[in-house]
């Protein structure tokens, strides 16, 4: 039965996993979604004690970390007194506070005080090749003279080549040449792939300084010729300060060319396969639940299965040898047999003797699941004693060996024809119907009731 069950899951695994990879359809190369990417672009001010200054900058993290460049938020080495955003397509100024600034790389780390609440863009460790499209996006001062100022600008060109540089204030790093046009205000902005991921940060500056037979040699820009730095050294320090970014390991054509909406389709049906599989993992589980509860009513066969057919030979054989009563005490006997090793009644043998009379039947589990069976008759509970039921052998009349249960927990009586219950002071308590019982005061119980003794709750009957 396992294997089958096991067989028919593997099954449907694969079956499932099929259908939804077809339906992912035909990897094939899109446009970058630019009303998409857009929503993590800022526009960012700096205010200094003579004048200000605009740049760009996008969303890192859902916690509100924005990228920027060092010098939108600093003049000769001075950080802006006040520093605050717009988010691309609004007007609301929102303030924010600088976290990190790296004049030599000419980056910036700000944060959001409140909840931002706008989408983070991917980080591309892995650049397109030579010739592919890049897209920069930003806010240009020359575009913001002709109105809307805070609506993102987009170019397009191709990415260049890759180089070794620096921007003129120590230490090198890879920078990205590239032919998007960018002027003063895209600085700081996000260099886009065309799958939609940031491969660099924008940088306006008037000259390069590149490595040339190992030397350091700067060089003035040049019509159609713009230079970001690679996100990389941005994702350096984003590591060092444990600050979260979604990073993007395999090129755009290592996706197999797949867009922004051909990605996100792939990702829609890899989150339905793992529903589906963690489903069919639960049915697992519960097939195996079934079939360790077949095989214990199997091995429950195996015990009282010989019991009764050896009854049904004993009823047969006596059938035809003995007279019909002598068959039904036989049956009876072993019957009664049967039950009492089943329930292993838990009270001890009267100490009144007699034929019993109408009295009471207390029949429930203890706290190990065992079944527990008490019977008190009439003739004893009619005594003014009445009956004592504890777990102490010298100190009850009734005997419960459960450990909730106190040395003398209940008393049992019958007055004016009525059955009487009083709890003697328990530790663990006595309840009536779920409701507990005052010490000391005897309360009136009848058939149909449930008494809680400790840990155990035992129903009510007359015999």
């Amino acid at each position: 039965m396992r294997e089958t069950i096991g067989r028919f899951l593997i099954g449907g695994v694969a079956l499932v996993g099929a259908a939804l990879l077809v339906d992912a359809g035909p990897a094939s190369a899109q446009a970058i979604d630019i009303e998409k990417v857009e929503q993590g672009v800022v526009r960012v001010r700096a205010d200094f004690s003579q004048g200000y200054s605009m740049g760009t900058g996008f969303v890192i993290n859902a916690q509100g970390y924005i990228a920027t460049n060092w010098h939108v938020i600093s003049i000769d080495g001075n950080f802006s007194d006040r520093i605050s955003i717009y988010p691309s397509n609004s007007a609301e100024q929102i303030p924010v506070q600088r976290i990190w600034a790296s004049s030599a790389l000419d980056l910036a780390i700000l944060r959001v005080g409140s909840n931002f609440g706008r989408p983070a863009v991917p980080l591309a460790t892995v650049l397109p090749d030579k010739g592919q499209e890049v897209f920069a996006l930003g806010f240009p001062g020359v575009a913001a003279n002709w109105g809307s100022p805070h609506v993102a600008t987009v170019t397009r060109g191709v990415l260049s080549r890759a180089i070794i540089g620096s921007w003129g204030r120590g230490g090198r790093f890879r920078l990205v040449q590239h032919s998007a046009q960018i002027n003063k205000g895209n600085s700081g902005g996000p260099l886009f792939d065309q799958c939609g991921r940031v491969i660099g940060v924008n940088t306006q500056g008037p000259f390069i300084t590149v490595i040339r037979n190992g030397q350091p040699v700067t060089i003035p820009t040049g019509t159609g010729v713009f230079v970001a730095s690679q996100i990389t050294a941005l994702i350096g320090e984003l590591r060092s300060q444990n600050i979260p970014f979604i990073e993007v390991s395999s090129s755009c054509e290592g996706a197999g060319g797949l867009g922004p909406a051909a990605l996100e389709q792939l990702e829609e049906t890899r989150r339905k396969l793992s529903s589906t599989q963690a489903e069919i993992e639960r049915t697992r589980l519960e097939a195996l639940q079934a079939d360790e509860r077949l095989d214990a009513l199997i091995r429950q066969l195996f015990i009282w299965g010989p019991i009764l057919g050896l009854l049904i030979i004993a009823a047969i054989v006596l059938a035809l040898r003995k007279p019909r009563e002598r068959v039904v005490q036989v049956v009876r006997g072993y019957s009664e047999q049967i039950s009492r090793r089943l329930s292993k009644p838990a009270e001890r043998p009267s100490r009144s003797g007699g034929p019993p009379r109408s009295g009471l039947c207390f029949a429930g589990f203890d706290t190990n699941g065992s079944p527990v069976r008490l019977t008190v008759e009439g003739g004893r509970l009619a005594t003014n004693a009445g009956i004592v039921v504890g777990r102490h052998p010298d100190l009850t009349d009734i005997v419960v060996g459960d450990g909730g249960v106190s040395r003398r927990h209940i008393r049992l009586r019958r007055h004016d024809h009525r059955m009487w219950l009083e709890d003697l002071n328990t530790t663990n308590g006595t309840k009536l119907n779920r409701r507990p019982l005052a010490p000391f005061k005897p309360v009136e119980i009848r058939a149909g009731d449930q008494i809680g003794l400790g840990r155990m709750e035992l129903s009510v009957s007359r015999l």
